[in-house]
């Protein structure tokens, strides 16, 4: 049934996306820098107590990112 090879490969790409989650140190970071990497004008500098991702973790998010195909 197509409908339901779409909503398993829209699942799977929700359970990948979900991935940035765990590459930050944050919620609001790995969004923030997710944004960031799509282009949007978002620094990804995190409010005290949090802390700003070192760079090998933005390059996780962007490899699923782009994994993802959603960086152009």
């Amino acid at each position: 049934n197509k409908d339901f090879d779409s909503l398993n490969e829209t699942h799977r790409r929700i359970l990948k996306l979900s991935e940035i989650y765990k590459n930050s140190s944050s919620f609001a970071g790995a969004i923030k820098i997710s944004l960031n990497l799509l282009g949007f004008p978002i620094k990804r500098k995190v409010r005290i107590p949090l802390l700003e991702d070192e760079e090998e973790k933005v390059e996780k998010i962007k490899n699923i990112l782009s994994s993802l195909k959603l960086l152009i």
